[in-house]
């Protein structure tokens, strides 16, 4: 019976940490040259934080799955542009701390307005509850 109790809480153990560890997001945030970087899972790009941005204080809130879906879902979009190097950033939209890429894709034609590209954002949420009140772009 003893074995069997200690068999049973070494499993229960090994399950929370395991469990504890997938969305452990500190793995993902790493400072270097005394500046804040928010390293994506899957194509390890290095996402640049500024310290002045309201999205810093935020970043502990990053559910790590949401964050590789995201990185999946913007990559897919944004390789139908043909742009090999997307500039991710971290931005609060609807109050929701995401994870985005602004892309200016060259016109063919300019527009009537005389503009020769657009501006086309992609933007996934990376956090499952609301950071902030307020929209702040």
């Amino acid at each position: 019976m003893k074995k069997l109790f200690v068999a049973l809480l070494a499993m229960i153990c090994l399950f929370s940490f395991v469990g504890c560890g997938q969305n452990d997001i500190s793995k993902y945030l790493k400072k270097k040259d005394g500046e804040q970087y928010l390293i994506l899972p899957i194509s390890k790009e290095k996402v640049y934080i500024s310290d002045c941005r309201e999205e810093n204080k935020y970043l502990k809130y990053i559910d790590v799955g949401l964050l590789k879906k995201a990185e999946k879902k913007i990559a897919a979009e944004v390789s139908k542009y043909n742009d090999e190097t997307p500039h991710y950033y971290i931005d609060i939209r609807d109050g929701y701390l995401c994870l985005a890429v602004e892309l200016i894709v060259d016109l063919d034609e300019p527009a009537a307005n005389g503009m020769n590209h657009e501006h086309v954002f992609f933007r996934e949420r990376i956090t499952k509850k609301p950071v902030a009140a307020e929209e702040n772009k």
